[in-house]
């Protein structure tokens, strides 16, 4: 039985073709497609004028996401004390 891994494209071969598939759907995902007329075309567009202003509560939340993620990459100590005694116990599965 043939593996499926070998489809007679080396490895470098695998990267390119990833990476320009990728472009692609990042290229469709944020400029859409061309139409028939060469105009692009979008799906849904989203106005500012749709949504709500954000209120105090929704930036007292985003506030304290963010300094939590600063704080947390500035002294990472704060969370590793919290995550190696689980990890010294998973030790019996080496």
């Amino acid at each position: 039985m043939e593996n499926i891994s070998d489809c007679g494209l080396d490895r470098g071969s695998r990267i390119v073709l990833v990476a320009a598939f990728t472009l692609r759907a990042l290229k469709l995902s944020f400029f859409g497609e061309k139409g028939v007329q060469g105009e692009v075309t979008k799906g849904t567009t989203l106005n500012r004028e749709e949504f709500n202003p954000i209120t105090i509560s929704e930036k007292i939340g985003a506030c304290m996401l963010m300094l939590t993620t600063l704080a947390v990459g500035v002294y990472p100590k704060l969370l590793l004390d919290r995550i190696m005694p689980a990890v010294e116990t998973m030790r019996f599965l080496k």
